[in-house]
């Protein structure tokens, strides 16, 4: 099975001390209280094992994404959002 990019978005500000726990994911913060956990994982246990690990911590997941070989770390505003899907449909 080959290795895929994933994107977890939880509710709140996770401290970069968890950092060595979520590898090899990387914790980022977005604009709106929300932490980004983003990065490659070997296969479907692998995200498992992430998805416990978010449990354990008591956080509530918002969203769990696939993301596609170009897709950048960013979530910003609902602009910046809407701004880049009106580039791609020209």
């Amino acid at each position: 099975m080959t290795a895929r990019r994933y994107r977890l978005v939880v509710d709140g500000q996770l401290d970069q001390d968890w950092a060595e726990w979520f590898a090899p994911l990387t914790i980022h913060h977005a604009d709106n209280q929300l932490t980004l956990l983003e990065g490659e994982l070997a296969d479907q246990a692998a995200l498992h094992g992430v998805l416990n690990k978010v449990f354990a911590l008591g956080l509530t997941l918002i969203a769990v994404n696939r993301l596609e070989e170009d897709s950048a770390v960013h979530m910003g505003s609902k602009e910046d959002q809407n701004s880049k899907q009106d580039e791609r449909k020209d």
